[in-house]
C-alpha cells in the first residue's frame, strides 16, 4: 500500500470513528472496509463519495449494531437492504408501497405476511408503521434488513417442508 492509500484509509477510518462515536482498532476498521465493499455496491477508499458511505454505514453501525448479524443470513439480508438503499434517495414510499415492493423482491406473497410483523419491523427502526404515512428510503432500507430475516426464514421453513415430504414419497 502507498502512501497515499494510506492516507486515504486514515481519513476514512476518522470519518467512521467521529460519526460511529468511539475509536476502533486498524483491525476492526480493516473489517469494516471489507464489509463495506461486500455489501455497498462499488465502494472503494478512494471513490470521491467514500466519506459520505462510510458515515452512513458507520451511523447505521451505531444506530443498529445489535440488529446487525452475520454469516450467509446477514449477506442475504443485506442484498434486500442496497435495494432499497440504491433507490432514489429523495423518492418516499407509503407503508404498502414498502410492503409491495419488499414482498416482490424477497418472493414472499404479501398476504401470507403476519400484519403484526410490519408494526415489529418498524418499530425496530425506531419508526410508527402506517399504510399510508411516506418514508424516506434511508429509513425503509433499514426496515426492509430487519424484515427480511422473516422472509429468509420463511423461505427456509418452506424447504424443510418440502424436503419432508420429498422423503416420505421416496420411502414409499
Amino acid at each position: 500500500m502507498n502512501q497515499q492509500q494510506r492516507q486515504a484509509y486514515k481519513r476514512l477510518k476518522a470519518v467512521y470513528e467521529s460519526e460511529f462515536g468511539s475509536p476502533i482498532s486498524d483491525r476492526t476498521w480493516r473489517r469494516r472496509v471489507s464489509e463495506m465493499r461486500q455489501y455497498l455496491k462499488g465502494f472503494t477508499p478512494f471513490n470521491k463519495d467514500a466519506s459520505q458511505a462510510v458515515r452512513h454505514y458507520a451511523s447505521i453501525k451505531r444506530k443498529y449494531g445489535s440488529l446487525l448479524g452475520k454469516g450467509i443470513e446477514h449477506s442475504r439480508r443485506m442484498l434486500a437492504f442496497n435495494h432499497f438503499h440504491s433507490m432514489n434517495k429523495t423518492q418516499t414510499l407509503t407503508g404498502l408501497q414498502f410492503l409491495t415492493e419488499f414482498s416482490k423482491f424477497m418472493k414472499v406473497d404479501l398476504k401470507a405476511i403476519p400484519p403484526a410483523n410490519f408494526y415489529y419491523w418498524f418499530s425496530r427502526a425506531d419508526l410508527q408503521f402506517n399504510l399510508k404515512q411516506s418514508y424516506k428510503i434511508e429509513d425503509l432500507s433499514i426496515v426492509a434488513y430487519i424484515a427480511a430475516l422473516w422472509a429468509i426464514n420463511k423461505h427456509n421453513q418452506a424447504i424443510k417442508t418440502a424436503d419432508v415430504t420429498a422423503s416420505k414419497l421416496s420411502t414409499q
